[in-house]
């Protein structure tokens, strides 16, 4: 089985996508091993990242009462899901692509 890494340096959500050459037809969790779940959830962490960008900057434009201190949150939440990506592209940068 082999998987092609999918890579662009827009905001897509689907910027990091994992597109298998063969077709599987269990269930995602029931044959993964841990560094597959860890791969499947790194991959989904920038997507979350830029959903909770989104909603800040549309939560700052409108000015109700009572919404800055969810654009605060989530803006952290935002900052956080970015700060686990980099994590796991350092990692698997580090420990997956250059032992390779």
């Amino acid at each position: 089985t082999q998987a092609l890494l999918y890579s662009s340096n827009s905001n897509d959500p689907l910027d990091a996508k994992i597109i298998s050459s063969t077709s599987t037809t269990s269930s995602p969790n029931s044959s993964k091993s841990l560094f597959g779940r860890i791969d499947d959830y790194g991959l989904s962490l920038k997507p979350k990242a830029i959903t909770a960008k989104e909603k800040s900057a549309s939560l700052a434009a409108s000015q109700k009462e009572g919404t800055r201190t969810k654009r605060l949150l989530y803006t952290l939440e935002s900052c956080a899901y970015f700060v686990l990506f980099m994590i796991y592209r350092a990692y698997r940068g580090f420990f997956v692509i250059l032992p390779a």
